[in-house]
């Protein structure tokens, strides 16, 4: 399954970078991806391994996972793999010279994925990601 979605962001991708990759200031703007820890100093950064909780249905998710790729400011990856589910979630911002497209690209697979069937519609991620995108936005243009 693969879920897409973007978004317009009037500001700067550094500005944009610095906001997102800064996991210490999530909770204040991050009404999606919930209770985040990490170690070290808090960055997205290549290798960067954090936890968070995602609730789709109700019932929290918590997963972890470890930045595989950044490119500051125009591109980030990370994935996370859960028994029988593997994740990889994709940021890339196009710049413009005073706003930015973010578009983020979610790729899951695996047999849990095909099990859950109807219980797992991709709607309801691409809502989550809408959420998380629109928060993000208003963070970086305030």
């Amino acid at each position: 399954m693969i879920v897409e979605a973007s978004i317009e962001i009037a500001a700067p991708a550094a500005r944009i970078w610095e906001t997102f990759a800064d996991l210490s200031s999530w909770h204040r703007w991050n009404s999606v991806l919930r209770r985040v820890t990490y170690q070290g100093d808090g960055r997205l950064a290549l290798g960067t391994t954090f936890r968070c909780t995602i609730q789709p249905f109700g019932l929290p998710i918590s997963f972890a996972a470890v930045v595989t790729e950044a490119r500051p400011p125009t591109h980030i990856v990370w994935e996370t793999h859960k028994p029988g589910l593997t994740a990889r979630h994709s940021f890339v911002c196009e710049a413009g010279d005073r706003q930015a497209r973010l578009i983020s690209r979610e790729e899951f697979s695996g047999p849990a994925l095909r099990a859950a069937g109807r219980f797992f519609p991709a709607w309801r991620i691409r809502g989550l990601t809408l959420a998380l995108l629109r928060d993000l936005k208003a963070a970086a243009e305030g």
